[in-house]
């Protein structure tokens, strides 16, 4: 399959073997042809070596489809080289033995449960009539939530399952992701929001082959009995509808674009909001709202509480310094899954009063291969909003690994500075959202040479009190492009035309075969 997500047109190297003259009397060694010979090791007859030859013969890149993954492809260059793309996010997920795209849009099963399209890991809703709330299911690992009460049937609208009244005025929306699940309850009035069940709020836990566990903080995770991290779920937080103007900048008259998107799932500017301390009782697990923003004389309804869930085996985050110790682990907990969830930051944020740093765990084990000579790695990502069309650098740095306690106050040692990128898109039609491009060479040579698992990158502004330094990033864009050198391998089934071999050899023992003049 050609590749899809970029052209690659080089000039093609063509292959020569080396001519041998032969004298009368000693026979030059040639290889044998395809039909002669079994096909040996290494490159010959294997999906690289046919990608290659498509890629000399169109003058294009030629994907491997072979060595794709979830988060990977692999492509043949036209000049012999070939070209790893790595993302942090998956893109695909495997179905009935094919890659298909992640797809979130909702569907009910003929149980009446309700499903995402595709996704990287099993998401089971209810469907009305019980209290099962969810299940999510990563390795043969499962959660599964249940509601105090049986829940009514759910309206479905693309991603999101909204399930009316589970309290008086008081709905509760699922929302699918690729790794994960959004809960938000709607609290709609004064009334509702004096409820004492929204004192505390307790969900019955499931679990099949984890154990939660939560910190001070409220960042909860589950691990298997090796003490690996299948699910994660972040801080729960709560907010009201109060809205503010937000803070402009100047911006020359010239510049005009869209306002920062927001949905339900996403605090307002100027909204109220609130961490929830979080405990786990044996197989319950209880969220305490906080009762002053609930029902405060200044609170503005609906109020949305909102705890989240996501099972990714793939790693991206956000440091927050406005919520210094909140892990926002894979996008989790970010206002809700969506738009949201993908959303990378860099940068001073005025609209918020906070300031963000993103950081990329890419995997660089593919290599490793001894045969692999890098010479070239392009970490990109698209800039899918800036504060203005004015360009601001950005700074893209190797770190310490992240993890699920990541955190503003808990941020991973810099190591190198990679690269920067002065640019500003996604403001207007002055500069449109697209990529933006970071050299990492060294970091992709030195991750091959040293045998890391992976390396992990940061994404900051230059200067974190510049308000025109704050960019968004689309995280699931977020890719290492890795082009290396495979050395051929070596030829096989030697001879000559006409033949020197003999019933002991191929040529190199007596009695020795001889070509004369002809």
């Amino acid at each position: 399959m050609k590749r899809t997500l970029e052209r690659r047109k080089r000039a093609a190297t063509r292959f020569l073997l080396p001519l041998v003259a032969a004298s009368a009397l000693t026979a030059a060694a040639i290889p044998a042809t395809a039909a002669a010979a079994p096909p040996g090791p290494g490159l010959a007859a294997s999906p690289e070596a046919e990608a290659a030859q498509r890629a000399a013969d169109s003058g294009e890149s030629v994907e491997v489809l072979a060595r794709r993954t979830e988060t990977s492809q692999v492509f043949a260059n036209p000049d012999g080289t070939f070209t790893e793309d790595r993302y942090a996010v998956a893109q695909w997920t495997r179905q009935n033995g094919a890659f298909v795209d992640i797809d979130t849009r909702l569907h009910r099963e003929a149980d009446g449960a309700i499903q995402p399209q595709a996704t990287s890991v099993g998401m089971r809703f209810g469907g009305g009539g019980d209290r099962t709330l969810a299940s999510i299911t990563r390795d043969g690992r499962t959660l599964t939530f249940t509601w105090p009460a049986a829940l009514p049937s759910p309206t479905i609208a693309e991603d999101t399952a909204t399930y009316p009244d589970v309290l008086p005025d008081v709905d509760l929306k699922l929302r699918a992701g690729a790794t994960g699940f959004a809960q938000l309850l709607v609290v709609k009035t004064p009334e509702a929001a004096a409820d004492p069940a929204l004192k505390n709020l307790t969900y019955a836990l499931k679990s099949d082959g984890v154990s939660l566990q939560a910190d001070e903080h409220g960042n909860m995770s589950a691990l298997n009995p090796a003490g690996q991290l299948v699910f994660t779920a972040p801080t729960p937080r709560m907010w009201d509808s109060t809205t503010a103007s937000a803070p402009l900048a100047a911006r020359t008259a010239e510049e005009t674009g869209p306002a920062a998107d927001t949905s339900e799932f996403e605090p307002p500017h100027g909204a109220n909001e609130a961490a929830m301390p979080v405990s786990i009782d044996g197989d319950n697990l209880r969220l305490h709202p906080d009762q002053d923003l609930l029902t405060g004389e200044k609170t503005q309804y609906p109020v949305y509480i909102d705890p989240y869930v996501d099972g990714s085996r793939y790693s991206w985050t956000i440091a927050y310094k406005k919520y210094p110790n909140s892990s926002f682990f894979n996008g989790a907990g970010w206002g809700g899954s969506g738009k949201t969830t993908n959303e990378a930051r860099s940068g001073y944020e005025n609209e918020t009063n906070g300031l963000a740093r993103s950081y990329f765990r890419m995997n660089t084990k593919n290599l490793w291969d001894t045969n692999k000579q890098v010479t070239k790695s392009t970490f990109r990502i698209k800039n899918t909003w800036s504060w203005s069309c004015t360009a601001r650098k950005v700074n893209l740095w190797r770190t310490a690994v992240i993890g699920a306690s990541t955190t503003w106050n808990n941020r991973p040692t810099r190591r190198e500075k990679m690269d920067d990128a002065t640019d500003a898109k996604g403001w207007g039609s002055g500069c449109p959202a697209g990529n933006l491009a970071f050299d990492v060479t060294k970091g992709a040579q030195d991750a091959a040479s040293s045998k890391w698992n992976s390396i992990t990158l940061e994404l900051s502004a230059d200067n974190e009190s510049d308000v025109y330094g704050w960019k968004k990033f689309d995280a699931k864009s977020a890719v290492m492009s890795t082009t290396y050198n495979t050395p051929p391998s070596a030829p096989t089934a030697l001879d000559t035309i006409p033949s020197t071999k003999n019933s002991k050899g191929c040529g190199d023992t007596a009695p020795y075969g001889l070509i004369g003049n002809t």
